[in-house]
Parts: C-alpha cells; structure tokens; sequence
C-alpha cells in the first residue's frame, strides 16, 4: 500500500510521524510523495487553537 503523511504542530508531532511512517515501511509499505499518488493519507496534526482547527478541517476536505 502507498500511503502519504504530513505533519503540522510541534516536534513531538514531527517524531510520532516520523514513528508511524518507519513502522509502515518496515510493514512492506512504501510512502507517496503526494496524497493523490496514495491509497492511504495521513494528517497529524495538533488541533489546540481554533484557526488550526479550522485549517485542518479545510485540509480534509480537500482530500476527500
């Protein structure tokens, strides 16, 4: 399965994602360099303010 990530928040968001991409490669699955060429995408974010909240909502729904 190709799969795409993208962070957004702080380095403890930066190293989860870091984690869970390693995972999945060590799994048998190869990272996309864009969502469009993925099967699965993935966002990490922190959503502890309202704008970033809303940024992100708006980044979902342009993945949809």
């Amino acid at each position: 399965m190709r799969f795409f990530e993208e962070t957004y928040g702080c380095t403890m968001n930066q190293g989860e994602s870091i984690e869970l991409a390693g995972t999945l490669i060590s799994l048998g699955h190869e990272k996309a360099s864009t969502a469009e060429g993925a099967q699965l995408v993935l966002i990490n974010t922190c959503i502890v303010i309202g704008p970033t909240e809303l940024k992100m909502m708006k980044k979902l729904r342009s993945l949809n």
